[in-house]
């Protein structure tokens, strides 16, 4: 029960994750969409900002910037800079206007996928990503949608999203019970969500167990006991995929698990010996 149990939770949790992220990518694919993005998009790619250096800025790249800051940054709390970038992976305008100018071709975005999508959709890097310069070097994601020119005939550059992890983080973290806790782990075992036990965990704890070693050696979910990462004897399932970061596990003390079980057989073996007793004072006065 108590494993069937961890395998409902760790569903459930990963559902959740996927939903908030399906949630930012539908609306950066609307965005995509916007009017105003796309008609500055546009005349920006044809020339209207040409040869943008780190930190330049044209009146076109403005009036974008401004507007992704002011009518489409404050729609979700979830994601904290909005980028838009010309059909060669440079940002010409965001909503954090010292992006400008930089390269994001060969950085850790889903550029090269989001140019090939239809217009109007959205996809995003399947892993949790660092940058020092972002979000003070902690966690995201990056999510990317096509911007199409104004006649849908071409593209004419790229929308990006970046998601702290801290969002992340509480959609993933679970703590009921003393010890109860959900993380992610990633292809290199390490902490990608925070730990419930260890400070200052991720990117730093390595996770050398049973459910990350099913899924990196056979892309298979795990549940059972074993040894965790502090030490201590657990319950756990997980779910490995891939295309969500890596591998999800959902844990449990086994001393928190049997708590219940302690707690029933001392009650039944209390009322056993109320029984032995009753029974032998019966037994005695019969006589």
């Amino acid at each position: 029960q108590a494993i069937e149990k961890h395998v409902a939770l760790v569903e459930k949790k990963h559902s959740e994750l996927k939903l908030f992220v399906e949630k930012i990518q539908t609306s950066t694919a609307a965005w995509s969409t916007d009017g105003k993005i796309r008609e500055l998009a546009q005349r920006i790619n044809d020339g209207q900002c040409a040869k943008l250096k780190a930190g330049a800025m044209c009146p076109t790249s403005q009036e974008l910037s401004d507007y992704l800051t002011k009518y489409k940054l404050p729609l979700l709390d979830a994601v904290g800079i909005i980028d838009i970038l010309n059909v060669d992976g440079i940002v010409v305008a965001s909503s954090d206007t010292s992006h400008i100018g930089r390269n994001e071709s060969e950085d850790s975005v889903a550029f090269n996928e989001a140019k090939l999508l239809p217009f109007g959709q959205a996809t995003f890097f399947h892993e949790l990503v660092s940058e020092t310069d972002e979000f003070n070097g902690r966690m995201m994601i990056h999510i990317t949608a096509p911007i199409a020119s104004t006649d849908n005939s071409r593209l004419v550059g790229v929308l990006l999203a970046h998601t702290e992890n801290e969002e992340v983080n509480i959609v993933v973290a679970e703590d009921v019970g003393l010890s109860t806790e959900s993380f992610i782990v990633n292809k290199e075992k390490l902490l990608v969500t925070p730990s419930r036990f260890i400070p200052d965990a991720v990117l730093k704890q390595k996770i050398n167990t049973p459910p990350v070693n099913e899924c990196l050696q056979h892309g298979m979910p795990y549940s059972g006991t074993y040894i965790d990462y502090r030490g201590i004897e657990v319950f756990s399932a997980s779910i490995c995929d891939a295309k969500y970061f890596g591998t999800h596990v959902v844990k449990t003390d086994k001393s928190e698990v049997f708590a219940e079980i302690d707690r029933l057989r001392n009650t039944a073996s209390a009322i056993l010996a109320v029984v032995l007793i009753l029974l032998m004072v019966y037994a005695y006065l019969s006589g």
